[in-house]
């Protein structure tokens, strides 16, 4: 009973006054201090004098350069100075974004100040080196940053958005977390606790501007790993590059050279392992392809996990698959495995819905913009068309309501096309079995 009463009382204060919870998280957040005299809130009241700014801001530099050049703590607790309304973005030296509950989550780091950024698709790290893929930056990287924090409108956001239910139900630990650092020492700091399962968004922003950020922060971080693969493969002294070969930062020869590399692999190794179309390096084909030139096509449609389901169209070596894979797509791993002959007429067919569902206006990766903690909800697809000259046509994405579904009527063309086809090669394997 006392414990009831006592539940009750909380809850009614924190209606009350959700202030309450706020001034909390900052006690929090407060608690890893590196020097007691150095204040947070008053700095950005005005009450510090301009001296302890000053000094604060000095300290943000020289330790992002030294030992906070790893360990990113900094950036999300303990003290800092907010920058202006009216900052320069090209000043900017960090981005840090992370959603998750606990240790569990996404973490994406844009560190122009070193060269480098970071991907972590499964923990809320501040450590960089504990960073399961990082990449070189590239100016293009910070030119998508800046476009998003204005399309985003993130300096009208307020500090922090508390979940009173997540605050009451799940406790700390659980939400969403930005910071960006300028070249002044600067840090500006946005974050939100997180519960929308009965639909309450307290927790957010205005969703069209957080999804901005989101989308933005998933793109990159598919970018990153395919990046980090690209820099972990090598054959002999060769640079295999990916997305610079899609900007035409690459020189012809680098080019030339995947692409004879991707004819030979999959007439060798990788006839049976098609982990080269979909991950590591590629050159994207140019639009006016002439699509009687294919050579491979690989789908696959699943909901969240590794486990997905994977249609194969292999007309190099003239076989068909049909397949449930786990981690790699390996046509000697499945368990449930079914082939059968290629025919011209699945050819024909492919070109048809490829040409019906607008394949080549599409971009290269549809994330899901809000959402990204509730992953067993969502429904993945990726495809990848190997071509005679060597280059790769990747798309992927996801459905889910938060998603980008402006192409969900094309994406149901591929879709057909391939339960179709998946019901014709088990038919095939039965008669050659």
């Amino acid at each position: 009973m006392c414990i009831m009463a006592m539940f009750v009382l909380v809850l009614t204060l924190i209606i009350v006054n959700s202030d309450a919870i706020r001034f909390r998280f900052i006690i929090d957040t407060n608690r890893h201090l590196v020097r007691p005299d150095w204040t947070s809130e008053d700095m950005r009241q005005g009450t510090a004098t301009v001296e302890e700014m000053e000094r604060r801001k000095a300290w943000i530099i020289e330790h992002s350069k030294g030992r906070g050049e790893n360990d990113i703590n900094y950036l999300t607790s303990g003290r800092f100075v907010s920058p202006l309304n009216d900052v320069d973005l090209q000043t900017i030296e960090r981005f840090y974004f992370n959603r998750g509950s606990g240790i569990w989550g996404r973490t994406f780091v844009l560190d122009r100040m070193h060269g480098r950024v970071y991907y972590n698709p499964q923990h809320r790290w501040s450590w960089l080196e504990s960073m399961p893929y990082s990449a070189e930056f590239i100016d293009d990287d910070f030119n998508r940053l800046i476009q998003a924090i204005e399309e985003s409108n993130l300096f009208t956001w307020q500090e922090y958005y508390v979940g009173l239910v997540d605050t009451l139900v799940l406790g700390w630990g659980t939400g969403w977390s930005m910071a960006i650092q300028f070249s002044d020492g600067t840090i500006l700091r946005r974050g939100g606790s997180r519960f929308h399962s009965l639909g309450i968004n307290d927790h957010l922003p205005p969703l069209d501007e957080f999804a901005v950020l989101t989308n933005f922060v998933e793109t990159m971080g598919a970018r990153v790993i395919t990046r980090h693969n690209i820099a972990m493969t090598y054959m002999g002294s060769q640079i295999w590059v990916t997305e610079d070969m899609v900007r035409g930062i690459a020189t012809m020869e680098e080019i030339e050279m995947q692409k004879a590399w991707t004819i030979e692999h999959s007439r060798n190794e990788g006839r049976y392992n098609l982990d080269y179309l979909i991950q590591g390096s590629f050159v994207s084909p140019a639009n006016n392809i002439d699509l009687q030139t294919i050579e491979r096509f690989v789908f696959s449609f699943g909901g969240g996990g590794t486990i997905r389901d994977w249609l194969v169209l292999d007309r190099m070596h003239g076989r068909v698959y049909q397949g449930v894979f786990r981690d790699t797509l390996d046509l000697t791993s499945s368990s449930h495995l079914f082939s059968g002959e290629f025919i011209e007429d699945d050819l024909n067919r492919l070109i048809q819905a490829i040409e019906e569902s607008n394949l080549f206006d599409w971009q290269e990766y549809y994330p899901s913009p809000v959402d990204v903690e509730t992953e067993l909800l969502i429904s993945y697809w990726s495809m990848a068309i190997q071509f005679a000259d060597g280059s790769i046509l990747r798309r992927e994405g996801s459905i889910h309501p938060d998603s980008d579904l402006s192409r969900l009527s094309e994406l149901i063309v591929l879709i057909n096309f391939t339960s179709v086809m998946r019901s014709e090669i088990r038919e095939r394997h039965n008669l050659e079995y």
